[in-house]
């Protein structure tokens, strides 16, 4: 949280930088449009998307409109496996897996331009929007003494119940499909701040690493881990519903105009 902040406020200072920036003699514009692709990892979690950008009231500035899809995990997870190679790893305690789509929208002014081909363009950028949150429950492959042959044992596949699951019964995770027909919908909104540095050499390309802190709101706590689970921690972790996070997120794509 530390450091969200104080990106955060770096960030601020960038935006008195950059209205300085704007202030000056205004240039031609080649491109109206861009749009590009992007992968991103976060401090919890990972995700990919989609960015579209529109000029803005200035060569500066453009509108930026974006979907991403992220996968989120609480900080408890840890992998567990069974004995056998053949068993498919998984995370004692988890509930459910969490994802979230996003719609947003936002601004990116630019306030170091790219002097030379080879060179680095730094925008800061801002963004805010819905954030629908996917809650699947997660199913497990258990262990259970076979009733036709005695000294066996049958596997079958249940939703992890933390009194009855334990990881001397469980045998691996079932497939992530299973479950899919029982998710539920949460909605919230997510808000974010960051520094793209695009460094294309190519004249139409866009290419680059944006860095930066987002936070994910939601009206309840999101369950990802079993609160029975954790409730056996001492540090007395709890499941969140504001999930907070810095960033780093890859994207590449073209520049175009409308006409």
């Amino acid at each position: 949280m530390r450091t969200t902040f104080l990106l955060c406020l770096w960030l601020c200072a960038q935006t008195l930088f950059a209205q300085q920036l704007s202030d000056a003699a205004p240039r031609n514009v080649l491109y109206d449009r861009a749009h590009a692709l992007a992968i991103t990892f976060q401090s919890n979690g990972w995700g990919f998307g989609f960015d579209q950008y529109y000029k803005g009231k200035d060569a500066y500035t453009y509108w930026k409109f974006n979907a991403d899809l992220q996968f989120y995990r609480h900080e408890k997870e840890v992998k567990s496996y069974f004995q056998d190679p053949a068993a498919r790893a998984y995370y004692y305690g988890k509930q459910n897996s969490f994802f979230v789509a996003r719609f947003g929208w936002g601004q990116t002014t630019e306030f170091a331009e790219k002097l030379r081909k080879n060179g680095v363009q730094i925008n800061r950028s801002w963004q805010v929007g819905p954030s629908v949150g996917f809650i699947k429950p997660v199913y497990l492959q258990i262990i259970h003494p076979s009733v036709t042959i005695p000294g066996r044992f049958d596997i079958e596949t249940e939703k992890f119940n933390p009194d009855e699951h334990y990881t001397d019964n469980i045998y691996g995770r079932a497939s992530n499909l299973v479950g899919l027909n029982e998710t539920k919908i949460q909605m919230g909104l997510f808000i974010q701040a960051s520094l793209r540095f695009e460094y294309s050499n190519q004249e139409l390309g866009l290419r680059g690493v944006e860095i930066g802190a987002t936070a994910d709101i939601y009206p309840k706590r999101i369950e990802i881990m079993s609160q029975t689970v954790l409730d056996r921690y001492n540090d007395h972790a709890k499941n969140n519903f504001i999930f907070p996070a810095i960033y780093t997120r890859f994207f590449f794509g073209s520049k175009y105009n409308s006409k």
